[in-house]
């Protein structure tokens, strides 16, 4: 019951720090803007990117199965995930409503 719960409300919770962990991952740079500095950033760039591709298609792959469960807990009248927000101090926003109904 509510162990299992627990359980999965914590895999669900990793998952989606990994994500946002790779989304919002950047190294500083010095002030002084160097040709190396300028790649650094290229590949920053590069690779918050790929993240985000990588998250969106990962998005994609369960919304499927979230749809599923959310029309399961509506006709249940069990938890239904309106809409979820994670915020982070860049002030990006991802919408994370599909990877927590999953």
């Amino acid at each position: 019951g509510s162990s299992i719960g627990l359980l999965y409300i914590s895999f669900l919770s990793g998952v989606i720090d990994g994500i946002i962990g790779d989304f919002t991952s950047t190294s500083s740079t010095t002030s002084d803007v160097t040709v190396e500095g300028n790649k650094s950033n290229n590949i920053n760039m590069l690779r918050k990117t790929k993240a985000k591709e990588d998250a969106d298609r990962q998005k994609s792959l369960m919304e499927r199965q979230a749809n599923s469960k959310r029309k399961r807990e509506q006709e249940r009248k069990g938890l239904v995930i309106d809409q979820a927000i994670y915020y982070v101090e860049d002030g990006d926003r991802l919408d994370v409503t599909t990877q927590i109904q999953f």
